[in-house]
């Protein structure tokens, strides 16, 4: 009988190749490295949910990435594009939503914006499953904490 690592490991043999540890995450995270990101180095990789099947979003790490983590109270934060995403010549990201991740749970958390603006306080929306999250920079991944 297998055990759960060796079964994890079988479900998501993608990310042995990376030696990376896989304990903390869920078997819907693939990694498959990007060749040409449209957004170059601050696309983390893609996501996709019931709610966005056919196209998805791309998740950014853009430079303002401490702040996030420190307003949300968690590395596993990320920036998601939308039509109007774009980057500045400093490094940030104009447009892109903000969300949380449970890499474990296979859940990502969007930012309740009504309650936002009418508060300025941070309140998460109730989680959404994703069907997939494909980590397409694995060292950028590696180095805010995620792999």
């Amino acid at each position: 009988m297998k055990s759960f690592a060796e079964l994890k490991e079988s479900l998501n043999p993608d990310l042995d190749q990376y030696n990376i540890k896989i304990g903390h995450l869920n078997s819907r995270v693939k990694v498959e490295p990007a060749n040409n990101p449209v957004y170059g180095k601050y696309q983390l990789g893609h996501l996709k949910t019931k709610q966005n099947q056919a196209w998805g979003q791309t998740i950014l790490i853009d430079l303002n990435h401490d702040f996030d983590v420190k307003w949300c109270g968690t590395k596993f934060v990320a920036r998601l594009e939308n039509p109007l995403t774009k980057v500045k010549s400093n490094g940030v990201l104009e447009y892109a939503s903000i969300a949380k991740f449970d890499l474990k749970a296979g859940m990502i958390y969007y930012v309740d914006n009504e309650h936002y603006e009418a508060t300025d306080e941070l309140k998460w929306e109730r989680p959404i499953k994703f069907t997939q999250l494909i980590i397409q920079n694995v060292e950028l991944a590696k180095k805010i904490g995620w792999l």
